[in-house]
């Protein structure tokens, strides 16, 4: 990402002034400016670039103060796309230190307003209701330029929140920056891999002690016990690897007996660990194995103290692996509450479920991203264990009807995504 960089705009508009801070007086070509001069210099306004919008505004903040006025906000023009994608105008408020007389402070200080009161209150909510008011008409699709409308459409339609869709537009901006008018099909190629490039993928276990103990973790319903009949299945029968299989479940009803039921189909031992205690012996009675498999209990929010013993017992367990089990048919913001909740649990990747469910991946997008954990698994149906995949960027390429150019002979052809 660009550092935003700030620009103090003349009233001519002929581009910035050549000038330097030296303690608290500013310097110009011309000579020496008194604080009255730099005072009043410092209520112009002041065009920010950067990458994302965040950014710009970010620096006009720390040069300007808390205070400073948003006067516009949108994508930067053709000619400034060097520069940075976006583009903002700002000026200091009324509560910034011009108003105090004082110079303006080196960049990176943040200012605190000299009052607090209701009516510095009132104004600071009216400065963030536009704030906002401008951040989603440059992240709407009208806000936008043509070029891009197609991959804000995209994006609204798959769940992205405005931090992401923001970000990701952005990227896309610059890699077509050299395109007069990209196609449609450009368009979605860059967004498929913009964001393939923020989702790692790790496919199947870890498994580098012995046994490998893998926890599977999520909310409820989230598909953790089918889940782990088909890791069972795939990564220990069909591989003829000594595995087991246990339940610290015994809460819902019949989901021991659920679970040992497929165990016994796959011919693996099952073991029910009601305790920290049984699950530890559980374990060690199972030393020599190569796989084992651990169902965990969904904790209901209002049971985290209980989720935390379980989680901080877990922890003590050498070689564990947690796949944290996410239904990719939660919304966006469902999807970043369960990843914050579920995190107690220290989980090292993600097993992404119900994708028969949805054809929407902001969900599951948007927790890869804001946790950096790997994506495992694809869970997309309750075939045992056809419906389990390894997981990879071709989810995210077909989601978004995106094809990959390919050069095949000296010439191009276009290919679906990996």
């Amino acid at each position: 990402m660009k550092e935003a960089v700030g620009v103090l705009a003349r009233g001519d508009g002929a581009g910035p002034a050549p000038e330097a801070e030296i303690g608290g007086e500013r310097l110009a070509e011309t000579g020496t400016i008194s604080l009255t001069e730099a005072a009043t210099m410092s209520r112009q306004p002041r065009v920010y670039f950067a990458d994302t919008l965040e950014a710009a505004l970010a620096q006009a903040r720390r040069e300007l103060g808390p205070e400073a006025l948003l006067l516009e906000a949108g994508p930067a023009a053709p000619g400034e796309a060097g520069r940075g994608a976006f583009r903002v105008v700002c000026a200091e408020g009324e509560g910034g230190p011009a108003a105090g007389g004082h110079a303006p402070a080196a960049a990176g200080v943040l200012r605190r307003p000299d009052a607090a009161g209701d009516g510095e209150i009132c104004r600071r909510l009216d400065r963030l209701e536009r704030t906002l008011e401008l951040l989603t008409e440059t992240l709407s699709a009208s806000g936008l330029p043509a070029s891009l409308r197609e991959a804000a459409r995209l994006l609204e339609a798959h769940d992205f929140e405005a931090a992401a869709a923001q970000e990701l537009l952005a990227a896309v901006r610059t890699e077509l920056a050299e395109s007069a008018a990209p196609g449609a099909a450009a368009i979605r190629a860059a967004l498929a891999g913009e964001i393939s490039r923020r989702v790692r993928f790790r496919p199947g276990l870890e498994g580098a002690r012995r046994p490998a103990v893998v926890v599977l973790a999520g909310p409820p319903g989230a598909g953790k016990t089918s889940s782990l009949v088909k890791l069972a299945m795939r990564e220990a029968v069909a591989r003829r690897r000594p595995a087991a299989i246990v339940s610290t479940d015994s809460f819902r009803v019949a989901a021991s007996e659920q679970l040992r039921t497929y165990a016994a189909i796959l011919g693996l031992p099952f073991l029910l660990a009601e305790t920290p205690a049984a699950l530890r012996l559980a374990v060690a009675e199972n030393a020599t194995r190569d796989l084992i498999l651990v169902d965990t209990p969904g904790f209901g929010r209002n049971e985290r103290e209980w989720a935390a013993e379980w989680a901080e017992m877990l922890d003590e367990i050498p070689g564990r692996e947690t796949l944290l089990v996410l239904p990719a048919s939660l919304r966006t913001a469902e999807m970043l509450e369960a990843l914050k909740w579920w995190s107690l649990f220290s989980p090292s990747a993600l097993l992404i479920t119900r994708l028969d469910e949805t054809g929407r991946i902001g969900g599951w997008v948007s927790a890869a991203m804001e946790s950096s954990l790997p994506v495992s698994y694809f869970s997309s149906g309750q075939r045992i264990p056809e419906d389990l995949e390894a997981a990879s960027e071709h989810r995210i390429w077909t989601a978004l009807e995106a094809v990959r150019a390919r050069a095949v002979a000296g010439r191009a052809s276009a290919v679906p995504g990996p």
